[in-house]
């Protein structure tokens, strides 16, 4: 994938790869599937702000996904800002959505450009996200 201003390449091959901040991303969210099977917290700061992703246990059946503006927000629920979103959402259906997006999305970049396949973010991206689906 190449992001271009008319002549000038802002980013694909010229100039590095498109997808980093995306797969960086999903790679920290199939880390955050491990943490949820084993009931354990997953924090994932975000490149714009920075904001942070929270995943927690709530139950066995449940996960508390909250988008925290502060650091000690996102270590700690009790320290949340009230303008901080949060809902509790089934923890199965959320590691569900995690494996489908990440699915998509690579194999969306893959069909846009088939020479990034062997590329080596695209390839442990891939391997990362079997290891995760296998060890449902």
């Amino acid at each position: 994938m190449k992001i271009r201003a008319g002549d000038t390449a802002i980013s694909g091959p010229e100039k590095g790869y498109t997808g980093v901040y995306l797969l960086n991303f999903l790679g920290e969210a199939l880390d955050a599937v491990k943490k949820i099977r084993q009931d354990e917290k997953k924090i994932i700061m975000t490149g714009d702000g920075p904001t942070y992703i929270v995943f927690e246990s709530k139950n066995e059946n449940e996960v508390v996904f909250a988008k925290c503006f502060t650091k000690s927000g996102a270590e700690e629920s009790e320290e949340r800002l009230s303008i901080e979103p949060e809902v509790v959402v089934s923890k199965q259906a959320l590691i569900e959505e995690i494996l489908r997006f990440s699915t998509e999305a690579i194999n969306k970049i893959i069909s846009l450009d088939p020479n990034v396949t062997n590329h080596n973010q695209i390839r442990e991206f891939r391997e990362h996200l079997q290891e995760i689906k296998s060890a449902q």
